[in-house]
């Protein structure tokens, strides 16, 4: 069977159709870590610059 024929069987474009599938779900998940990642690291960032406050007198922390 030659490799035109095989891609034109109904079963082979079955197989691509997962394929691209496969390849688009990679590549959207690079491109959300890519977006999602530094994000976080900015949000870290913004944390430590930002002191907690500390307890007032007279309240408890439980």
């Amino acid at each position: 069977m030659s490799f035109n024929k095989f891609l034109k069987e109904r079963k082979a474009q079955g197989n691509m159709n997962t394929l691209y599938m496969i390849l688009i779900a990679a590549i959207v998940a690079v491109v959300l870590i890519g977006v999602i990642k530094p994000m976080f690291k900015d949000s870290v960032n913004v944390a430590k610059a930002q002191p907690v406050a500390a307890p007032t007198a007279g309240t408890t922390t439980k």
